[in-house]
């Protein structure tokens, strides 16, 4: 693991947005995070201690970070091509996935520095996203047919997760509670689901075919992202299931939230005009 100063973050704007269940605005602080000298960097997920986790890009070769304290540590599963992190518990522990030299993805856990890798049991390959504070971990795989399929990873079992009448399923985010928040494809489009006790709740922006959910809170607020009618662009958004708001950095022509905590800070990553991506964190 290799550590690197702060110089990268800066806050870009303050505007206002309408906060989950409250009839006031909140004033939201849009921060940049930029690994240095990297060429891209994406922010896929925060903890309750605000302690953030992702990827970036630096001489062609992928990898996963921490950014702690102001510090960033570079993280790296032991001989792979690429990592990638996409989920952090309050714990530290952390989890993701990296392309081994015969370009198969694999999932692993970070605990406590020791990486360990995830591979569900006959699959083609294995992506874990998140993970709670009790240590249970949601992803998606390829099955042998070559079908996208959900998981979770809870004391050392493996359930198959399969939202109705999926084409593929893609839990990415998991609460306190084991509420589990993804994605799923059917023949009428892309629609974000929770579920909850063993059932699936389904829903979309409204006037979109295309609504994506990834991370989700314990007060069951979800981001994503969704297809934009009028511009044709994925813009972001938060949500409690009842209301939907904006989540769109002012310096961004596309914008992927990936991450919220229980304060709703949230993170992701935008693409600017010049194509480049960049990692940000919205604070209430």
């Amino acid at each position: 693991m290799r550590k690197h100063n702060v110089t990268g973050i800066h806050a870009v704007l303050v505007i206002v947005l309408l906060a989950f269940g409250l009839e006031r605005a909140a004033a939201v602080t849009y921060t940049q995070i930029t690994v240095p000298g990297s060429l891209s960097t994406q922010a896929r997920a925060i903890n309750n201690i605000g302690q953030i986790v992702g990827s970036y890009i630096a001489a062609s070769e992928t990898h996963g970070y921490l950014l702690s304290s102001g510090q960033y540590t570079t993280i790296d599963f032991p001989g792979a091509n690429s990592t990638t992190i996409s989920g952090i518990n309050d714990a530290g522990d952390m989890v993701g996935f990296y392309t081994d030299s015969g370009g198969v993805t694999h999932g692993f856990l970070d605990h406590a520095g020791a990486l360990t890798a995830i591979d569900v049991p006959k699959a083609l390959d294995t992506i874990a996203y998140g993970i709670n504070r009790a240590g249970q971990i949601v992803g998606f795989y390829s099955d042998q047919t070559g079908a996208t399929r959900g998981f979770e990873l809870s004391g050392g079992k493996y359930t198959h997760l399969d939202a109705p009448n999926a084409i593929q399923t893609q839990p990415y985010g998991i609460n306190t509670s084991g509420d589990i928040s993804g994605t799923f494809n059917d023949a009428s489009g892309q629609h974000g689901f929770l579920l909850h006790d063993g059932s699936y709740q389904t829903f979309n922006v409204v006037g979109t075919a295309y609504t994506g959910a990834v991370a989700i809170n314990d007060k069951g607020h979800v981001v994503g992202s969704f297809v934009s009618p009028k511009i044709h662009q994925l813009q972001g958004y938060a949500s409690n299931l009842v209301k939907f708001i904006n989540v769109t950095d002012p310096d961004g022509t596309m914008t992927f939230p990936t991450g919220i905590n229980n304060s709703d800070t949230i993170v992701g990553t935008f693409i600017n005009s010049g194509g480049t991506y960049t990692g940000f964190m919205a604070t209430p």
